[in-house]
């Protein structure tokens, strides 16, 4: 309230500066706890009606009801077919943290691939949205398996549509990496199939990924990826779709064209910070600047096409690989840690978010050596040591070879800890979505180069996936504390694909 020069508020006191004080100030409120949805797994079954369980929770209970809204929508599933729509509100009670949602799920005995559905939350009342949680998969696991009779050879494919191959053909030849990449010994490949079978498969889970996600850009630059219903594209999903038109030339006759319209659609969308890089997401009204994954990948995948197609066409694959992978170098890269940080927009030495304060599924070995060989400046070298041995440090920690998503590194002594929860994102202590693709970008490296850090780092991982699941991927769970622990009940198949 206004004070005038002579007068007094009733029930005020004045401290020594003159200024009225409340002598019994109300009590600070209750914090307003946050709303969040963890996703299901669902085994679909042959016929009948399943029930896929979604869990709401509150970060801490109330002291009054909390309602939100929630509403399903079609990932690869389709309402209706392989599950019900389903929209409505769930109350809390004062006191209460857990509410369930359930959605029914259709069975069917059609051979096809895992399927996934969201369920979204909205419009709290009592409490806030948790920004990272508030859309939740649920995944049909599928259960149907077709026999294939191919040259009176039986072959049962429990995941893929089911195809009939003549022996001795690989459908046009595709230049798939196993074909032509040279591997460690040791490496495992899928025995119960042959080559033949293998290349199938993958071009049946092509032809259904190109149908589910990539668009035309409506704004006529070329092709783009989407990552969600929403029909967002990011970096990481245009880096992930270059990543594998480049790799399926032989099978599609549509594949470079289609690969030279996902670089076009790039390049149309540069970052604020360095224009030679791509900005994250489109659309994204916080700004317009890079992540180094996204970056990364559409670099790597550039090469890629230049040791499929050479750099003579209508792109220099070549050359704009390496204009990327400076630019990475110079905005990307800490001067000093020689640690890849999160993007363009981060200060090497400021507060916070530094050099020295960077993302595990950032250590990209492989295409650090690819990067290497391509510039030949040693730079990238150093790179590839100062990753390893931050991540060999963090699974000495934690004992299980899980390491978190984002990590902090003592510019003196080295010592690494995991960042905070909410230094970026959530969970970011554990190994969850960022963390959960370090599986693949180790593992791939370990068996392409066969460099001994790699494939120790890979090993340690592998024999803890194994023995914490019993040798069942289905029971890898999503996300762990880095001793072990599951931090939920549920599977999902982004934890799952990488290990």
């Amino acid at each position: 309230m206004a004070v005038g020069p002579y007068s007094e508020p009733t029930g005020y006191a004045f401290n020594g500066s003159g200024s009225p004080v409340d002598p019994d100030p109300d009590p600070d409120p209750d914090p307003i706890p946050s709303v969040r949805i963890s996703g299901a797994t669902v085994v679909e079954g042959e016929s009948g009606v399943l029930l896929a369980s979604l869990t709401v929770s509150l970060s801490a209970a109330a002291n009054e009801t909390v309602t939100v809204n929630y509403q399903t929508s079609n990932g690869t599933a389709t309402a209706g077919e392989d599950y019900e729509e389903t929209s409505g509100q769930i109350s809390f009670a004062a006191g209460e943290t857990d509410q369930t949602i359930t959605v029914r799920v259709f069975g069917d005995n059609q051979v096809e691939p895992d399927e996934e559905f969201y369920v979204t939350l909205s419009s709290p009342v009592g409490a806030t949205l948790d920004a990272s949680l508030t859309t939740a998969s649920t995944v049909i696991t599928n259960d149907d398996a077709e026999v294939i009779t191919e040259n009176e050879v039986t072959v049962t494919t429990p995941y893929e549509t089911a195809v009939t191959i003549p022996a001795g053909t690989s459908g046009g030849d595709p230049d798939f990496g196993s074909h032509v990449q040279s591997y460690v010994n040791g490496t495992l490949f899928p025995s119960q199939y042959s080559q033949t079978q293998l290349d199938q498969i993958v071009s049946n889970y092509y032809d259904s990924w190109k149908a589910d996600w990539l668009r035309a850009d409506p704004g006529g630059n070329g092709y783009r990826v989407i990552m969600d219903s929403s029909g967002r594209t990011t970096s990481e999903s245009q880096g992930y779709g270059m990543l594998v038109l480049a790799h399926m030339d032989g099978y599609d006759p549509q594949a470079q064209a289609i690969f030279d319209g996902l670089f076009q659609y790039s390049r149309a969308n540069p970052s604020q910070g360095n224009p030679d890089l791509m900005d994250w997401a489109q659309p994204d009204p916080s700004g317009n600047n890079s992540a180094f994954d996204g970056d990364a990948d559409i670099a790597y995948a550039l090469l890629v096409a230049d040791a499929q197609h050479g750099s003579d066409g209508a792109v220099n694959y070549l050359q704009e690989a390496i204009t990327i992978i400076d630019a990475m170098y110079v905005s990307m890269i800490g001067p000093d840690s020689h640690l890849p940080m999160l993007g363009d927009w981060v200060n090497p030495n400021g507060g916070g978010r530094n050099q020295w304060s960077v993302r595990t599924s950032d250590f990209m070995y492989g295409h650090f050596r690819a990067f290497e060989a391509a510039t030949g400046t040693g730079a990238w070298n150093e790179v590839i040591a100062a990753t390893q041995a931050v991540m060999t440090k963090l699974q000495q920690q934690s004992g299980t070879g899980l390491v978190p998503d984002f990590v902090i590194v003592d510019p003196v002594t080295g010592n690494v800890s995991p960042a905070p929860s909410g230094f970026l994102e959530v969970n970011d202590q554990h190994y969850w979505y960022n963390a959960g693709r370090v599986p693949w970008r180790v593992g791939a490296d370990a068996v392409l180069s066969g460099d001994a850090v790699s494939q120790a780092q890979a090993q340690m991982l592998s024999e803890f996936f194994q023995q914490s699941s019993g040798g069942n991927p289905a029971l890898i769970r999503g996300g762990y504390a880095l001793d072990g622990t599951p931090l939920n009940s549920w599977s999902d198949p982004f934890f799952r694909a990488a290990v």
